[in-house]
């Protein structure tokens, strides 16, 4: 099993759609949920424009416990969608903050589109087995602490000794551990350490640093945790060293996940998204993308918005220079 070690913006988004094109099951752990997907490619298609879309099934099983119970429940739904294979995601990105409002299915990437009082209404017992239910568990998290602490306890191994290890990790052939919340978790890294130095681990880095943290800055408006939603030049102007500690944080968490593995004596080896080969270091064979499918520069259309990526260009050198990288 791949085990792919990649913080915010390091192609976890990519990996999955490689995974579903090739009908690889997959693993994405949660602190309330561990959501086990099982995707089956139907038909692949491309408009002669060139974007992909496709008709897949999805079975999605997610692993939770609730407060109320003492056990591990699993709910199962299976869902059938013809849909474009990717929508960029670029609202309050820098450069174009404007293509996300017209594409496709926009509103499925708000992850707080429901209010609380209905979160916790239907995460209620009496709806078990429904597919709401379902759908508000697996974006437990995503929709605020308040309601997942009030319905779930943490699912992490330090945490709930009892899950079903076994069952949970059969068949899945790449995993995504931790990496889709926030928080330190350290020891449940090393409470699984002997299972993780069987599996293939993989961290994910950029070799194009000039490009990386040009990206970082484009989309530092939902990107930037405290910065979420702020100009980003706003941000340089009234103090610049915020602005590159945000950036920091990208290389802090390469930094962290290889000292956290070598300390445990899990191997693991570095993937170049710029530059190393999906198929030859997976070995999945279906691979028609795009590397660069998800770069902000795919929906870069007129002079004004390539200016714009050109000043941010010149803040990452500055910061590049700063940091001596």
């Amino acid at each position: 099993m791949f085990v792919y070690w990649g913080g915010p913006d390091s192609g976890k988004g990519h990996m999955i759609k490689y995974a579903q094109l090739n009908n690889k099951p997959f693993l994405k752990w949660k602190e309330y949920s561990i959501v086990k997907q099982i995707p089956t490619l139907n038909v692949l298609g491309q408009n002669d424009d060139g974007r992909f879309w496709w008709d897949k099934t999805d079975i999605e099983q997610i692993y939770h416990k609730r407060c109320d119970e003492i056990f591990v429940r699993k709910t199962e739904w299976t869902t059938h969608k013809v849909c474009p294979l990717y929508v960029n995601r670029t609202d309050y990105n820098f450069c174009n903050p404007e293509y996300n409002k017209n594409a496709d299915e926009d509103w499925l990437h708000d992850r707080k589109i429901f209010s609380e009082k209905y979160i916790k209404k239907y995460t209620q017992k009496e709806y078990i087995g429904t597919h709401i239910y379902h759908h508000m568990i697996s974006r437990a998290k995503g929709v605020g602490f308040t309601v997942a602490n009030s319905v779930l306890d943490p699912i992490t191994p330090t945490k709930c000794p009892q899950l079903p290890l076994h069952e949970i990790m059969d068949d899945v052939e790449l995993s995504f551990l931790f990496v889709h919340t926030d928080g330190n978790y350290n020891a449940d890294i090393i409470e699984l350490s002997d299972y993780l130095k069987g599996c293939d681990n993989i961290i994910p880095y950029k070799s194009n640093i000039l490009d990386t943290v040009t990206t970082k800055l484009d989309k530092m408006g939902h990107l930037g945790f405290e910065l979420n939603k702020h100009n980003v030049l706003d941000v340089y102007n009234d103090n610049k060293e915020k602005l590159w500690s945000y950036v920091d944080r990208f290389f802090d968490f390469i930094t962290n996940m290889k000292n956290i593995l070598e300390s445990n004596n899990i191997p693991y080896r570095m993937f170049d998204l710029d530059n190393d080969d999906y198929k030859d270091t997976f070995g999945w064979e279906n691979y028609p993308i795009d590397r660069n499918l998800s770069h902000p520069k795919q929906i870069i259309y007129n002079d004004l918005q390539n200016e714009k990526w050109k000043v941010l260009e010149d803040l990452a050198k500055e910061y590049i220079m700063d940091r001596g990288l």
